[in-house]
């Protein structure tokens, strides 16, 4: 007799924005589980300013949720304004010419 074949069903999870005092506490080795439900924007290679757009989706965002950002070189210019916007960050080199930046958003700020 075989075993009953098993089918993975992707079953959408109940999402609630954390409260200030939950991800606050949180850090990148807390919410790194949470980086594929994060909106990516690839900026490699735009000719115009994408810094507006950036950051009208990032102050859309609740607590708990957060963006993905691809771009050719280290957004270091980025960190301090999404600070005071109420997130943390995780850069990855991929290689010379390709970075990936995850904001999270942990509080609501400026």
């Amino acid at each position: 007799m075989s075993a009953p074949c098993a089918a993975w069903v992707r079953i959408p999870s109940k999402r609630r924005e954390l409260s200030a005092r939950e991800a606050k506490t949180m850090s990148y080795e807390n919410w790194k589980d949470r980086i594929g439900t994060f909106e990516v924007m690839d900026v490699r290679g735009k000719k115009l300013d994408f810094f507006p757009a950036l950051k009208a989706k990032a102050a859309a965002l609740k607590n708990g949720e957060g963006l993905h950002i691809i771009q050719t070189f280290e957004p270091v210019p980025l960190y301090p304004v999404l600070a005071l916007m109420g997130f943390e960050h995780h850069t990855e080199k991929v290689s010379g010419s390709e970075y990936h930046v995850w904001f999270y958003r942990v509080r609501k700020g400026e």
